[in-house]
């Protein structure tokens, strides 16, 4: 199946209506015209804003995809930040004709040259779950969004059971960066062009190129058969294992778990018990935990909040989450902020 649309939305309500055509969920909020690209810094500003009244509201979306890659290729009026929520898919964005970053995580070192700067904003870039991506006016965002089934037989993983870990939002080196920009933009160029958009061979070869340069640089966990601590599993816990860990940013009831993986909820209490010495309820503890940690690896206490990441991995109790992280380890989150 060919897709080829093109959209213009004048709010954002119907922008963000746009973006959920092709991802599960999208917030777009225009920025203030003083915030800094890529740090965070700049102040969102609402639809009733002095700020947004004066500057129209304009953005527009052109999807080209078939089953294993949709491009969407984004323009907007003014500067505006981007949040996006996805499922099942990897997405790579790359900036034309300007800069974006992730506004938190890919903040260039202060002892980078301005010109190693200037290249490194031109990469292709990991696009994660909610977090919050910046682009100027007058630039072309290019997402890619490359479902995981396919990077998975890509790079020679079961598909349908791979899950996508990776630990870095940007490419190893500066090779691997060339090669996968050199890929996204080829088959940009492909997907933009009608006639070779319909062509099999060349609409595949392209497609091919992508995935195996996201799988050579941002590999796939082929580890499906394994929890954390590294427990095998059987095929009904692994299914209700992977709805954990993929869902786990979001409200999830033991019935959510226990409907995924076709079992009743008293099987599923007991099989979590009998082979991972725990229940539904600790186990997403324990992964929320876990995804916690990573973001305040990875943050900076000038960029990112332990309160914001304990409410994004659903911990309400601050006072609480910090115990349970503690315990877990071995010291309090804005510890591991500051490290």
């Amino acid at each position: 199946m060919i897709v080829d649309e093109a959209h213009t939305a004048r709010s954002v309500p119907e922008a963000e209506a746009l973006l959920s055509r092709v991802f599960a969920r999208g917030r777009i909020r225009p920025v203030s015209v003083g915030f800094g690209f890529g740090s965070g810094s700049g102040s969102l500003s609402g639809d009733s804003s002095s700020s947004v009244a004066a500057s129209a509201f304009e953005f527009r979306q052109h999807v080209t995809a078939d089953e294993r890659v949709a491009l969407a290729r984004l323009q907007a009026a003014r500067p505006v930040e981007l949040s996006l929520d996805f499922d099942r898919v990897v997405s790579i964005g790359h900036l034309r004709h300007g800069q974006s970053r992730p506004a938190a995580a890919m903040v260039a070192s202060s002892a980078t040259s301005a010109s190693a700067q200037a290249s490194a904003s031109a990469q292709a870039f990991l696009v994660r779950r909610r977090e919050p991506v910046s682009w100027p006016e007058g630039s072309q965002l290019v997402l890619a969004n490359l479902d995981l089934n396919a990077l998975a037989r890509s790079a020679g993983t079961e598909p349908g059971s791979a899950r996508f870990r990776p630990e870095r939002l940007e490419p190893l080196s500066p090779a691997h960066a060339l090669h996968l920009r050199y890929a996204l933009d080829y088959a940009t160029s492909v997907f933009s062009d009608p006639a070779l958009l319909r062509s099999d061979l060349i609409r595949g070869a392209a497609a091919d190129a992508l995935l195996a340069s996201a799988s050579l640089i941002f590999p796939t966990d082929p580890g499906t058969d394994r929890a954390q601590g590294g427990a095998v599993l059987s095929a009904t816990l692994r299914r209700a294992v992977r709805y954990i860990e993929d869902h786990a940013p979001e409200p999830v009831t033991t019935s959510d778990v226990a409907a995924a993986a076709r079992i009743s909820v008293r099987a599923l209490n007991a099989a979590f018990r009998r082979s991972l010495g725990t229940t539904p309820t600790g186990y997403l503890r324990t992964v929320r935990l876990s995804g916690a940690h990573d973001d305040l690896a990875a943050g900076s206490r000038d960029s990112v909040a332990v309160a914001e990441v304990a409410r994004r991995w659903g911990f309400a109790h601050l006072g609480r989450f910090a115990q349970q992280y503690r315990a877990a380890y071995g010291e309090l989150p804005r510890q591991t902020l500051s490290a």
